[in-house]
């Protein structure tokens, strides 16, 4: 399956009506794709984006670490080679308390839900690739990230996003392990 086969075949489901429990197969199939046919892959890694759609070509980096986060819609996060940590959290008030850990490897698809709040991780020295899907465009939804070391929420904004994605990728390098963003449990 090429990329542009896999986002058409995105958009058909959902015109179709389907779910993110019918885009998780498809998913699925893409990631053999992906891992199999790499020379397909990897040459742009937003590859579709509208309303109600956005499908990305993730390369995670060694130990790369993302702040936490929400999306404010469905979610599929796939991994066709390496491991990606998803550990989601849920709100209480003014405060994150951890409620999940998910640890995807080659040919794991992982559905999460709007309300998820969560960040992502690649835990190892080796490059991890995959494939995420949204319900909406990322880029115009209302959502917030949590600062990585005081564990405040604040209105998502991309440029400091990626800034403290830098910061805790570096600092989990430098630990040969991943280093967990801070949450306002703690």
């Amino acid at each position: 399956m090429t990329p542009d086969e896999f986002i058409n075949r995105c958009i058909e489901c959902l015109a179709r009506g389907g779910s993110a429990v019918d885009i998780a197969r498809l998913t699925r199939q893409a990631l053999n794709s992906q891992h199999d046919r790499s020379d397909l892959w990897g040459k742009v890694e937003l590859l579709h984006c509208s309303d109600d759609l956005m499908i990305v070509d993730l390369t995670l980096p060694p130990f790369a670490t993302s702040a936490i986060h929400e999306h404010k819609t469905w979610a599929v996060v796939g991994v066709s080679e390496g491991c990606e940590i998803d550990e989601l959290f849920e709100e209480h008030g003014a405060r994150l308390s951890r409620s999940a850990r998910h640890q995807l490897r080659a040919g794991d698809v992982l559905e999460l839900g709007s309300d998820c709040i969560h960040f992502i991780a690649n835990p190892s020295a080796s490059v991890t690739r995959g494939i995420h899907v949204y319900g909406r465009n990322l880029g115009l939804t209302q959502r917030r990230m949590w600062h990585p070391e005081t564990g405040a929420p604040q209105a998502m904004d991309f440029a400091v996003f990626d800034e403290w994605e830098r910061m805790l990728t570096a600092r989990s390098a430098v630990n040969g392990a991943i280093v967990a963003p801070a949450n306002s449990s703690r």
